[in-house]
């Protein structure tokens, strides 16, 4: 199965309230990803998501946008979630 697929498989079980199962699906999102500034991104969706949105969770998912952006400048998706993050930490 396909990145993608896992990761909006896992969208679906989040939106099910089965995260567990979308917990699973997000990992393997992030291991089957071969662009690996989707490999970030997916790394960090997963961590604002799933986990709660403490600070460390959320310094954490920054750190990997901030790759994610690195590698490939033009992603959209990561300059998004990022000024989320962003706006969540009170930094920007």
């Amino acid at each position: 199965m396909a990145s993608s697929a896992h990761a909006q498989l896992a969208d679906m079980y989040r939106s099910l309230g089965r995260n567990s199962d979308a917990q699973e699906q997000f990992e393997l999102a992030v291991s089957t990803e071969r662009d690996p500034a989707l490999q970030e991104f997916r790394q960090a969706h997963m961590l604002i998501v799933l986990r709660k949105r403490n600070r460390n969770n959320l310094l954490e998912a920054k750190a990997h946008l901030e790759k994610a952006l690195e590698i490939q400048p033009q992603l959209i998706p990561a300059r998004q979630l990022l000024r989320y993050v962003d706006g969540v930490l009170g930094e920007k």
